[in-house]
């Protein structure tokens, strides 16, 4: 299960697993894996895939964590692949400081004809993040000044959807310039960090 403060994603979904899987019973997952989403573990078990320990889960040979942090390295093992957004140089990374040799498949630098694998995901992330932030707002969008921190697809998605609802007032900031957001922040209704 995710070990990153607010993070709930998970790699996969029992009907996905019945649908794309050949071979479920190889498919380890952590006790209370899909609880986030009220899954139970007898769903998952009913696809032919093993529920165990958290323990056990991240220790096989491949350990995949939809997002990983700091908290997942006392998990990883020597020798061992880890799969998803493992955010290579980022302060919140897992292998900053890890001190074991591990393979590392990692999804953010995943492509196919020059397209990132996920990018559908991406877009949608921040799609829907702006639509949960409009719950908290208070305001129709088109009442709201928003920031929008990223330009890529999160960012994309964000925007898209925003200029959709009707938001007129966008601001849109790079990773590099947000130190120009921290003077305004007071000034926005929502903030979209992609």
């Amino acid at each position: 299960r995710p070990r990153m403060e607010e993070e709930k994603r998970i790699a996969l979904l029992p009907h996905d697993i019945e649908k794309y899987i050949d071979n479920p019973r190889l498919l380890f997952f952590q006790k209370g894996y899909g609880a986030d989403y009220d899954i139970s573990d007898r769903e998952y078990r009913q696809t032919g895939a093993r529920v165990v320990s958290e323990e056990n889960a991240c220790g096989m040979d491949i350990f995949c964590q939809p997002k990983f942090c700091k908290k997942d390295a006392k998990f990883v093992k020597e020798n061992q692949i880890i799969f998803g957004w493992v955010h290579f140089g980022s302060e919140e990374g897992v292998i900053n400081g890890l001190k074991k040799k591990v393979t590392a498949i990692a999804w953010e630098n995943m492509f196919k004809n020059n397209r990132h694998v996920f990018y559908r995901n991406n877009r949608l992330t921040g799609e829907i993040g702006v639509m949960h932030a409009m719950a908290y707002a208070g305001k129709m969008p088109q009442e709201c000044t928003v920031a929008v921190i990223g330009k890529g697809m999160v960012g994309t998605g964000a925007i898209k959807t925003l200029k959709r609802l009707g938001a007129n007032d966008i601001f849109i900031y790079h990773s590099r310039n947000s130190h120009a957001l921290k003077k305004r922040i007071q000034e926005y209704d929502v903030i979209v960090h992609a």
